[in-house]
């Protein structure tokens, strides 16, 4: 089974390394693939991108980072959104996914775009 995994949290952000990446990691151990698309801070990026790396290594998870838009204000997120799912019409181009698996309002955006027009399995 291979899931994308959408987040508009940074791995590299406390909440990712807090709450994501250990129960991704301990379901890519029960064979579970995963490519999570997520959006990084820059200076969160360049303090512990090395270490997300480390983590990921040798598993079966994929990371795809990609840059936070923090302004302008609103038009930022939009930008984001179209980053977002320029990425997954990428990622879904590479291969089967089974599932689409979002966590926020932002990239479940992005998912339910590709739910309704590809029809993809879509978990919030």
């Amino acid at each position: 089974m291979k899931i994308l995994y959408l987040s508009y949290d940074g791995m590299t952000d406390s909440l990712g390394q807090s709450q994501v990446l250990p129960y991704l990691l301990r379901l890519a151990e029960k064979g579970i693939a995963y490519t999570i698309i997520s959006f990084e801070k820059k200076e969160n990026f360049i303090t512990n991108k090395t270490t997300i790396e480390n983590l990921l290594k040798g598993t079966c998870i994929k990371w795809v980072p990609l840059k936070y838009t923090k302004r302008p204000p609103v038009l930022s997120t939009i930008f984001d959104v179209w980053k977002l799912k320029k990425a997954v019409k990428k990622e879904l181009q590479q291969g089967k996914v089974d599932i689409i698996h979002c966590r926020s309002y932002i990239s479940a955006l992005a998912g339910l775009s590709f739910k309704r027009k590809r029809q993809y399995s879509f978990c919030f």
